[in-house]
């Protein structure tokens, strides 16, 4: 008799139109999901991500819809499952996970650690192990709490990063293991294309005061000759559109979201790319640069892979370097080619279609014999 194949649930939306970094990250998994042991199970709201609706080994069940998607979403834990990966600490996946636990049906666990979620005295203690300033993005006493008892209960944490992975060992024990993000690579890619004649500086990423994109009026009041542009949405997307034209900064614009090929089109025709955030995990968008030829500037507190000091780009610490270094990327335009060769050389390793297979080798090293 054929043995029956397993199931993994992965529990996140696969929306096409959904711009959570996380479902992304589950639909380019998913969507190149191969079913040699396994086949996979998962969500949507509205219209799938192509790829994965294609995808002959992933099952796609579309939501109740308003408020009944949040029961809907608890009762699809309780079906046949050997393994779940992706859940979190949301409400829905904790109480889905409890049900079964509690009707004697707990199988595998496998979450994710993509950056550094706490209080200040998490970040003391995180920064204490690491031997420099870490920051954290802060949460509720609640939602650190319920984000602990999730990685204490999950059997396995694949960190993005090789600094993550270290300190979630300290965190939660011998149970972690690293596995770099992908990028799109039919998308970001560094083909020669026309670049801004203005020397162009771009940053990408939510609108909110952890990202610290007020840095980009700083910037260009500074730089009057240089044009700024912030791609992203967020609750300070508004305000700072109108604080730029109140002080009438002509070179700086916030175009708001867009989709992917536009970002990787902006990328390619600018010359820089800056993220003056602090708190991060390993910031996608640092990899998609790199792979379209951008020089960076970036903070050294999350230890990203994606930027190596000197070679791709510059890695400060402080404020007054993180100017410093823009300055001299800004004069100097042999600089920025050379490292923004060496950048998209580097990224061709990160592509989802060399990396998905790799998380999915991982995922199933943990289903039960």
């Amino acid at each position: 008799m054929a043995r029956r194949k397993r199931l993994v649930f992965v529990p996140r939306l696969m929306d096409e139109a959904n711009m959570n970094p996380q479902s992304k990250n589950a639909q380019a998994i998913l969507g190149r999901w191969g079913g040699d042991r396994a086949v996979c199970r998962t969500l949507c709201y509205n219209e799938p991500d192509p790829l994965v609706a294609a995808n002959p080994f992933v099952r796609v069940h579309r939501l109740l819809r308003r408020h009944l998607w949040y029961v809907d979403a608890i009762l699809q834990f309780q079906r046949r499952a050997d393994l779940v990966f992706y859940a979190d600490a949301h409400w829905t996946h904790r109480a889905g996970l409890a049900v079964r636990k509690l009707t004697g049906r707990k199988v595998p666990l496998i979450g994710t650690a993509e950056g550094f979620a706490g209080d200040a005295a998490r970040e003391e203690k995180l920064s204490e192990w690491a031997g420099h300033r870490v920051y954290c993005q802060y949460v509720p006493p609640e939602g650190l709490a319920a984000l602990d008892r999730f990685s204490r209960d999950a059997d396995h944490i694949i960190a993005i990063s090789p600094f993550i992975a270290r300190m979630q060992e300290r965190l939660y024990g011998e149970k972690v293991s690293y596995l770099p993000l992908g990028i799109d690579s039919p998308i970001f890619h560094d083909k020669p294309t026309e670049k801004n004649r203005r020397l162009t500086v771009i940053g990408c990423g939510r609108l909110y005061a952890n990202k610290r994109p007020d840095v980009f009026i700083e910037l260009a009041s500074r730089y009057t000759d240089v044009d700024f542009a912030w791609y992203g949405w967020g609750e300070l997307l508004e305000p700072l559109r109108a604080r730029a034209e109140d002080l009438k900064l002509n070179n700086l614009s916030y175009p708001g979201p867009v989709k992917n090929t536009e970002l990787a089109d902006a990328f390619r025709k600018a010359h820089l790319f800056i993220l003056p955030s602090r708190s991060e995990g390993v910031p996608k968008v640092t990899q998609e640069a790199a792979a379209c030829g951008l020089p960076q500037v970036i903070f050294g507190f999350y230890e990203a892979y994606s930027v190596v000091d000197g070679q791709n780009g510059y890695v400060v610490w402080d404020d007054e370097g993180f100017y410093e270094r823009v300055d001299q990327l800004l004069a100097n335009p042999g600089l920025r080619e050379d490292m923004g060769r060496i950048g998209a050389e580097m990224a061709k390793a990160w592509s989802w279609d060399i990396l998905a297979p790799q998380w999915q080798s991982t995922i199933l090293r943990f289903l039960p014999d």
